[in-house]
């Protein structure tokens, strides 16, 4: 039976849970991977009991640090590159390997624990709607 037995729903082969779901196995021993590159990363968060931080373009170098015997949920923005990882961590032989729909956009619209860094010059929920906190002047 599989870690993430009765949860979410499968689409081509890939189990992908809502926000709620994979919070709910937060306090187990699951690994979150997020995919989203530094600045992102660095102005919001999920709280979580174990997170990796991996950039979806240096995954396929840098993804041997994951044990292939853990549990792992992957995500990223909105769902944008979970789906090539996940495929990509399957055809390695990780077996235990789900997405998180929606993504950290979907987790902090649920109201789940987030950590925001205030301090950051961008701001907004996605990429797509991030832009600076203050006038920046050409000198």
């Amino acid at each position: 039976m599989s870690f993430f037995e009765g949860l979410g729903m499968i689409i081509g082969n890939i189990r992908y849970l809502t926000p709620k779901e994979a919070f709910s196995l937060s306090q187990e021993d699951v690994v979150f991977v997020d995919l989203r590159p530094d600045y992102e990363t660095a102005a919001k968060q999920i709280k979580v009991k174990s997170l990796v931080l991996l950039f979806w373009q240096d995954f396929e170098q840098e993804y041997s640090i994951l044990d292939p015997a853990q549990h792992f949920i992957v995500f990223d923005e909105v769902g944008l590159h979970s789906k090539e990882i996940i495929k990509f961590l399957l055809d390695k032989g990780f077996e235990n390997v789900a997405g998180m729909a929606g993504g950290i956009v979907d987790w902090e619209k649920d109201g789940l624990p987030i950590t925001i860094d205030k301090g950051e010059f961008m701001t907004g929920s996605c990429l797509c709607t991030m832009k600076p906190k203050k006038k920046f002047k050409k000198d």
